[in-house]
């Protein structure tokens, strides 16, 4: 019988300010798969706004320190999967294939590879 368990083990590192929840750090462990990501969302689910690096299999747990960097570089450049929505609501998926060929190529054309950082609820913005 498959087992369609996505992670086994999940590790993360977030702080929150006024409504939103900032994760700077969110690892998602598999057998086949393991996903890197960060980014930010309401307290209450909404206005999801994720990006998610995926590597193999739990390869960053066994390797020492400063050789995990090496594959993670690599797979930056694969494959980037961006989660957008709202929890409850099938959030929306896209992915990006190739990062390091598509990413030059929006900018080249007018748009932007990563979505910009939005001002924190009650923020005065200093270009008014």
């Amino acid at each position: 019988m498959h087992d369609r368990t996505l992670c086994e083990e999940a590790q993360a590192e977030f702080d929150i300010q006024a409504r939103r929840v900032r994760i700077t750090e969110l690892n998602l462990f598999g057998k086949a798969v393991s996903l890197r990501g960060r980014g930010e969302m309401n307290l209450d689910g909404t206005d999801i706004n994720m990006d998610f690096n995926v590597d193999p299999a739990r390869l960053s747990q066994v390797l020492a320190p400063g050789i995990r960097k090496i594959p993670q570089a690599i797979s930056n450049q694969l494959w980037k999967i961006n989660m957008r929505g709202e929890v409850g609501k099938e959030p929306k998926f896209t992915q990006e294939p190739m990062p390091c060929f598509i990413d030059p190529l929006k900018k080249l054309f007018g748009g932007a590879s990563e979505t910009p950082p939005r001002p924190a609820p009650g923020a005065i913005d200093g270009n008014r």
